[in-house]
């Protein structure tokens, strides 16, 4: 009786965790103040608003801390409909990190939903260009890359008909010295990412605040 009664009780513990774990996975994860960026983006005709991100700050956040923010945060925000007919819609997801190497990818579908493009990004994080007028931070991330540096990106092309895509020719590597990252327009997340990016590129060896 007193066995049958133990694995009873085990049981329901086991339930209860179960329930416990399923509703924290449900839970939309929240947005981290990163690190004291403002919640949201002033009018453009404010006189206090810039369009550029202001790199003179200081964190003692961890890599591993601000990469697993970096991937919680654009994969959780990374989905971006489009605003109106015939705009493009854009998705970013797949983030990860090997040390101080980043990898992420991104799809944009338009032509009315007839065309779909995928890229997949490789960035190494000390590569990124953090002083004054290279971050700009408005309806997307646009992040410029040091002297004598690139980021790498592998670019796919398909026709969509049909509920299907077909491949539009081969992949192709390509590169370039600038990058954008599109998230969805809340939290001022696009300065939040572009501050955490430049916090994790200075940790990777990148350039100080000048």
């Amino acid at each position: 009786m007193r066995a049958g009664r133990g694995r009873n009780v085990v049981a329901r513990g086991a339930a209860i965790v179960g329930a416990v774990l399923g509703l924290l996975a449900a839970a939309p994860l929240p947005v981290v103040d990163w690190e004291k960026a403002p919640a949201t983006v002033l009018p453009r005709d404010d006189s206090a608003f810039s369009p550029y991100l202001n790199p003179f700050f200081t964190s003692r956040k961890t890599l591993a801390e601000t990469t697993s923010w970096l991937r919680l945060t654009m994969e959780r925000y990374g989905d971006v409909p489009a605003r109106q007919r015939g705009a493009d819609a854009r998705w970013t997801g797949d983030v990860r990190f090997a040390g101080c190497t980043m990898q992420w990818a991104e799809r944009t579908v338009s032509n009315g939903g007839a065309t779909l493009e995928e890229r997949a990004y490789t960035l190494k994080l000390g590569d990124i260009d953090g002083k004054y007028g290279t971050i700009q931070v408005a309806e997307n991330l646009k992040a410029s890359i040091r002297d004598g540096a690139q980021v790498r990106w592998l670019r796919r092309m398909y026709t969509i008909e049909g509920g299907r895509r077909t491949p539009d020719g081969e992949p192709f590597a390509q590169s370039d010295y600038s990058f954008y990252i599109f998230l969805q327009p809340a939290h001022d997340l696009h300065r939040r990412v572009a501050q955490a990016l430049v916090h994790a590129s200075r940790l990777c060896g990148g350039p100080p605040p000048h």
